[in-house]
């Protein structure tokens, strides 16, 4: 993304350039990745702590044995035994990491085609399955481990009615999500991982890292290079009005003052807005005394800095109706400036509806919640029975419900004033506002409560803000599966690969704020785990070891 703004003079992009040059990072940039970090280190670890603690207690020697032989039938073409040399087992590995990642990015690939083609309806069934599929049999056969060695007391039917019930309210929480607390959501993404990271320690010791390595290096190359399938799935997610997808992403909030770079912060737009509220109330103020010099009326519209209904209220003669505003997810017509007040009709001399020159050149079809905004005569009696007819403005002291104001009046606009004109956009009715001499002051829109609404736009504020930082599930499976292993061989390897999982995830994040752009999770983490690893085994482990039996140290 462009961080210079539209309409600035090469000489400042220039400049801008040669600040970011000296500057790696901006502030923007630091505060962003390190609220991202603050927002899914909890998940994260807990997700790892929670998967080293179910391999190493939810286990025996029996459940390893059969579960390692299970995955070799399923997914392992050569078998890999502990009588062959260390270079066979790597090679054999490696081999067998090549096919099970050749079938994952196949798949990938068919799951960018349905999304690419918008078959929602195959794409979510087949993930509602997979995840009923895993919550309920994989996670009942974990539950079966630890009741077996823990010696629980549990009859069958209250543990079939117990896993079907968590299975069920799973699916229903990550996929369906209306009215389902986040954090039953999020909890349940995590046991997902759990689970699955359980699943997967059987692999054999070799098959387990190469597999590792080798998800990492398609995890690189899947979201960087031009056809990767991850890259063209995240180019069509971001495509406008694109579905989501749930139950493939950890969502974790961002605080207000973390903003995604290149956007301005919320402080810097009250800051501007202040200074053109304070600029415009000068100007509108001025305008109003010469108005009112002439013997002539003024129509003011302001603007809170929040969604606002409408509300009116009179103050030195002048009509004030608050406008509330509405982001859409979408780009629209038209871009609304940041002003807070936008003269609309600076002179509304009395017209007569009756007459036909100003009924053919000055009328139009407006819904009658923007007439009343901009208290617009009518023209012409309308069909509404509720409307009071006497005189062009006499409903303007009426109430009316959501209906009548949706509806469209015919009104007669100034002739030398502002113009309101309809548009359509994504299929609904949006009035652009010009002034007098024909800017395009701001678009607005009448909501289904009838309440006029500003459509906020221009550049990024087009789009619907989402202040979240979104972590792939298959990074915290892997993730999780790594520190896994590294438990099978000692606390000293899992607090290495667990302290660098976070270093490689940290350095991402600051990685994504500065090149704001998706970027695969995967690949830092796990070189750096997979070196930390063997470090820790083949030299730091031996060396405590030694420590301890020479005797004991005082410092």
């Amino acid at each position: 993304q462009n961080s210079v703004a539209v309409g600035t003079p090469a000489t400042n992009a220039d400049d801008s350039s040669n600040k970011k040059e000296r500057d790696p990072i901006s502030q923007q940039e630091l505060v962003y990745a390190a609220s991202s970090f603050a927002a899914v280190f909890r998940p994260v670890c807990l997700t790892m702590i929670l998967a080293a603690l179910a391999v190493h207690y939810v286990n025996t020697e029996q459940t390893r044995e059969a579960g390692e032989k299970a995955l070799a039938r399923s997914y392992q073409v050569f078998d890999i035994s502990e009588e062959q040399s260390a270079a066979t087992s790597i090679g054999l590995g490696l081999i067998n990491s090549l096919i099970i990642v050749s079938g994952i990015g196949m798949m990938t690939f068919v799951l960018v085609l349905l999304y690419k083609y918008r078959c929602m309806k195959c794409l979510i069934g087949y993930m509602v399955f997979a995840s009923t599929a895993l919550l309920g049999f994989l996670g009942s056969q974990m539950f079966m481990v630890a009741i077996q060695k823990y010696r629980i007391p549990l009859d069958w039917l209250t543990f079939v009615f117990v896993m079907y019930n968590f299975a069920i309210t799973g699916v229903i929480a990550v996929f369906y999500q209306k009215g389902v607390p986040t954090y039953v959501n999020q909890g349940y993404l995590v046991l997902t991982s759990v689970i699955v990271a359980w699943q997967l320690s059987y692999f054999n010791e070799w098959m387990s890292w190469t597999l590792l390595i080798a998800l990492a290096l398609y995890d690189l190359c899947a979201v960087l290079t031009p056809c990767g399938p991850l890259k063209a799935l995240v180019k069509e997610m971001s495509k406008e009005n694109a579905p989501s997808m749930p139950g493939l992403l950890y969502e974790a909030g961002l605080p207000d003052n973390a903003v995604r770079p290149g956007r301005p912060s919320a402080d810097a737009e009250d800051h501007n807005s202040n200074d053109e509220n304070e600029n415009r109330r000068r100007t509108s103020q001025n305008s109003g005394a010469e108005a009112a010099s002439s013997g002539e009326s003024e129509t003011v519209v302001e603007r809170p800095s929040g969604v606002a209904p409408i509300s009116g209220a009179k103050k030195d003669g002048r009509s004030q109706l608050n406008v509330g505003r509405f982001k859409p997810k979408g780009r629209t017509q038209g871009n609304c400036p940041e002003s807070s007040r936008v003269e609309i009709a600076p002179k509304t001399p009395q017209l007569d509806p009756e007459n036909p020159r100003h009924a053919e050149s000055d009328a139009t079809m407006l819904p009658l919640a923007i007439a009343k905004v901009y208290k617009l005569p009518l023209v012409f009696p309308s069909s509404a029975e509720k409307i009071d007819t006497s005189t062009p403005k006499a409903y303007l002291n009426q109430d009316f419900d959501a209906a009548d104001l949706r509806s469209k009046v015919k009104v007669m606009l100034p002739r030398r004033g502002g113009r309101i004109e309809t548009v359509i956009s994504k299929g609904k009715e949006n009035y652009v506002v010009y002034n007098k001499d024909g800017e395009l002051k701001r678009t607005l829109l009448v909501d289904k409560r009838g309440k006029v609404m500003e459509v906020v736009s221009g550049g990024e504020d087009d789009e619907e803000i989402d202040n979240n930082i979104k972590l792939g599930l298959g990074d915290f499976i892997f993730y999780s599966v790594l520190v896994s292993k590294a438990t099978e061989r000692g606390f000293a390897p899992f607090v290495a690969c667990f302290l660098c999982i976070l270093q490689g995830l940290g350095g991402t994040l600051v990685l994504l704020a500065v090149y704001h752009k998706a970027l695969p999770a995967l690949p830092s983490s796990i070189f750096l785990s997979v070196a930390m690893f063997v470090l820790a085994v083949f030299v730091i482990t031996p060396w405590i070891e030694d420590m301890w039996t020479a005797g004991p140290y005082y410092v």
